[in-house]
């Protein structure tokens, strides 16, 4: 076999020749074959646009070498974000490496993948070890999922990104808050948390909502808008109602981590506005409990409301993690998803995404969220809610109106679509070096 190519010095040199290779040429173990693909390109731009990496010619503009910072594989959206990005990434470059936060409630049925290297600690302000797995992977780019309990000191967290700025470093912040507030205290609080935002380069934020938020307090460098990546379209069959009546034909059903915020109250009241109507309406809950955080008195405090009102017939809260694939099978019994989330207090305002309504996306079930900051983008697609009240008519809508209740199955489907993992992850790597980035991948 025959192969005509130009030979190129390892990086400094060019040797200006066509030469010609069989089987019988010996080449140097550091000289490159340029490949036919590249035969137009001269000596002089090679060296300049080129750089040889593994013995294979790679573009510098090319991102085929990727380090993703995070936690991974516990019981936590941050780790799970990372997890279906990556997925969907590792098909896309050469090389992707996860280093990963030192094993913190680590799911014990999971093993990590090969390409997963724990070496920091969220509670030490030593990234020694994490250093040098970046020098030693010296990648194209290197993206760090962002939030405040995982990087919550602030001057680690400015050196760690001092010493990674020898690399081209994308940060996404999964939440960036608002500092425009009544009171005077929350926003010398929410300014304070900019130094752990002034330290990036760039940005990746999940909402435009969040890139004005940035700008507003003066950040200068580059924001890239790429929304929370979604699971394709899964138009699953419904799951039957048993003749256990396991779930009645007017079944609601709500999930997430068991915060106050995540407005499971509501989602009582909500329930209380139906119940004359529909005797036999059930909402479902299912309280997650995060590794750090066992919240046993305010799901006490749930209880103890839902006995009051005399609803113990009709809400079911159930306390503890859930699977994926038992959380599909709730939402494929289920009539209507809920997500009630309520903001904190009048001083608090955070432009993220949700990751919990994800797969209810995914599966077309009729959804209805709050006036929650992080669920405004969805307005004039799907039904947004101030009240009880509000929910309770929106709910009664999909019981009673087939039309309308595929109407928002159909839009669910939708945003599905538009925002499948293969398409963030392609996004991810289009965000260019000059300017913000804020237009669809191709795919």
């Amino acid at each position: 076999m025959t192969v005509m190519g130009r030979c190129v010095g390892h990086k400094d040199s060019v040797i200006s020749c066509v030469i010609q290779l069989d089987d019988t040429t010996c080449l140097p173990t550091d000289t490159i074959l340029v490949p036919d693909s590249l035969s137009g390109v001269s000596d002089k731009d090679l060296i300049s646009n080129y750089y040889v990496r593994d013995n294979a010619i790679q573009s510098r503009d090319d991102i085929q070498n990727v380090v993703m910072i995070s936690d991974y594989n516990i019981n936590c959206g941050i780790a799970t974000y990372t997890k279906y990005l990556c997925d969907e990434l590792k098909l896309l470059v050469s090389n992707l490496v996860i280093l990963a936060e030192d094993r913190i409630g680590t799911a014990e049925s999971v093993e990590d993948e090969p390409y997963v290297i724990r070496c920091w600690d969220r509670s030490s302000d030593d990234y020694s070890r994490l250093y040098r797995e970046v020098e030693r992977l010296n990648p194209d780019l290197i993206i760090i999922q962002h939030e405040f309990g995982l990087f919550h000191r602030m001057d680690s967290w400015n050196c760690l990104l001092s010493q990674l700025s020898r690399w081209r470093v994308a940060v996404t912040f999964h939440t960036v808050l608002e500092h425009r507030v009544p009171d005077l205290k929350a926003q010398l609080d929410y300014k304070t948390r900019f130094m752990a935002e002034v330290c990036c380069r760039e940005i990746i934020v999940h909402t435009p909502k969040a890139r004005e938020a940035l700008r507003d307090r003066g950040y200068s460098g580059r924001v890239h808008y790429i929304p929370h990546g979604c699971f394709k379209p899964q138009r699953l069959d419904k799951l039957p109602v048993t003749k256990y009546d396991m779930f009645s034909s007017y079944s609601i059903f709500q999930y997430g981590f068991g915060g106050t915020h995540k407005g499971w109250e509501f989602a009582i009241e909500t329930v209380e506005q139906l119940v004359e109507k529909y005797p036999r309406v059930i909402y479902v809950g299912v309280f997650n409990v995060p590794v750090f955080e066992r919240n046993d008195a305010y799901f006490r405090k749930l209880l103890d409301l839902v006995k009051k009102k005399g609803l113990e017939k009709n809400i079911a809260l159930h306390r503890g993690f859930q699977t994926e694939e038992m959380l599909r099978n709730f939402i494929r019994s289920c009539r209507v998803a809920l997500f009630p989330y309520q903001v904190p207090n009048r001083n608090w305002c955070s432009w993220g995404a949700s990751g919990a309504i994800q797969l209810p996306l995914s599966l077309g079930i009729p959804m209805v969220l709050s006036n929650f900051p992080a669920f405004l983008e969805y307005e004039g697609r799907l039904p947004i809610v101030t009240t009880p009240q509000e929910a309770a008519e929106e709910i009664d809508r999909i019981f009673s109106d087939e039309e309308y209740a595929n109407k928002l199955s159909e839009a669910a489907y939708s945003l599905s679509e538009e925002r499948s993992w293969d398409k963030i992850a392609r996004r991810y790597l289009a965000v260019t070096k000059d300017v913000d980035y804020d237009t669809e991948a191709p795919t």
